[in-house]
């Protein structure tokens, strides 16, 4: 190749090399931008901090129900200590007599209360196990979860695809200028330009990793067990108001009046109390019970579509698909140049169309981007579209 040649060739290649890069930039921009539209919540905690949670919670209420439930279950133990009118005893008939000092000590034993402890106990328990439940099947977003996963996939594949290539290139450019017939300014801008390629793929592959994962809809089976468990803890809990009704008190001890002969100072009671207001607790419960599956079901069913955001993803997709039509005609347009300057003879002219092809491959990588990213809002727009 005469120098001329060379220098036109050369001149040729910074011009296309720098055209080319202010394409790269800019399709660079579009594709942070249309990720932007893409981002997701992050997931709930993981497992075990979800297992710390529920044994921590289920430890508290629990110890509380055993801590109420342990009055409940002993036994009360009492002392009373009175003056008492003589006229009370039959020691004195007359209106105004003395009085006696009257003590009582004994024990006192209910079975309501004993049986209220054990219920209280039950409460505990079915209160770890709603809120276990609870905890475990996480309310699931609504859709659309729209992410870039499948056009970073998209746009690693042919990154790694012109990667494979250039590294072949490099290898052969470096023979060439180890025997003098490539220069060492060829060589670099090869290099570069493979850098580049390794440099985004590092790029899409840090986003690929970071992007959150999907959450998964919970089971029927997960989505019943919450329901026993929530219809658990209030059945246990009516049980718990309902036994409030009935009061039962047996007593005994030593009863002593002192001045007065006792033949045998003890004494034995036993109290018994119903409240009529029982008898209308059922029809109650029932309501109680209704409203609270209800209110259960509405806190556990996903939260409704925001109405603007089929919009949204229409101007998101709007948006993508004009960058992808913009890097399509860049690309087609230095492609063009690539093939003509590998129609000139020579090493030069075909060493530079190496390099552009290799700066091409960001292009295209981005064009596989825009494009499967596209296809998925499209898909999402779709499946919004097609719901009742």
């Amino acid at each position: 190749m005469s120098w001329r040649r060379r220098c036109c060739v050369s001149s040729l290649g910074l011009v296309l090399l720098g055209s080319s890069a202010s394409a790269l930039a800019q399709a660079s921009a579009s594709g942070t931008a249309s990720a932007s539209v893409a981002a997701s919540p992050a997931p709930p905690g993981s497992s075990d901090n979800t297992q710390l949670e529920v044994s921590s919670y289920c430890r508290y209420v629990e110890a509380v129900g055993e801590s109420n439930s342990a009055l409940l279950l002993s036994p009360t133990l009492f002392a009373t200590f009175s003056n008492i009118p003589t006229s009370a005893t039959g020691a004195d008939d007359s209106l105004f007599g003395s009085s006696r000092a009257r003590l009582q000590l004994g024990v006192g034993v209910s079975p309501t209360r004993m049986y209220r402890g054990l219920v209280t106990n039950e409460v505990a328990r079915t209160e770890c196990r709603r809120y276990a439940s609870q905890v475990r099947t996480p309310v699931v977003p609504a859709g659309p979860f729209v992410t870039e996963r499948s056009a970073l996939v998209a746009k690693i594949r042919v990154l790694e695809e012109a990667i494979t290539t250039g590294q072949t290139a490099r290898e052969k450019l470096r023979a060439q200028l180890d025997t003098a017939l490539a220069t060492v300014e060829e060589y670099g801008a090869l290099v570069l330009q493979l850098d580049g390629l390794n440099e985004e793929r590092a790029h899409a592959s840090a986003r690929l990793a970071l992007l959150p994962v999907e959450p998964t809809p919970n089971s029927s089976r997960a989505l019943a067990e919450r329901a026993r468990a929530e219809d658990a803890a209030q059945e246990a809990q009516a049980k718990l108001r309902r036994s409030q009704a009935l009061e039962l008190d047996i007593r005994a001890g030593y009863y002593r009046i002192f001045g007065v002969e006792q033949k045998l100072p003890v004494f034995a009671m036993a109290t018994l109390e119903f409240s009529p207001g029982w008898l209308w607790q059922s029809s109650a419960e029932e309501r109680a019970r209704q409203a609270h599956r209800g209110w259960v079901q509405a806190k556990a069913a996903a939260p409704a579509i925001a109405p603007e955001l089929p919009g949204q993803l229409r101007d998101a997709l709007a948006a993508t698909q004009r960058r992808a039509q913009e890097v399509a005609s860049t690309t087609t347009d230095l492609e063009a140049r690539r093939v003509k300057a590998q129609s000139v003879p020579g090493e030069h002219a075909q060493h530079f169309a190496t390099v552009l092809w290799l700066q091409l491959a960001k292009l295209r990588a981005e064009q596989a981007y825009l494009n499967e990213y596209a296809a998925t809002l499209q898909r999402t727009i779709s499946s919004l579209t097609a719901k009742p």
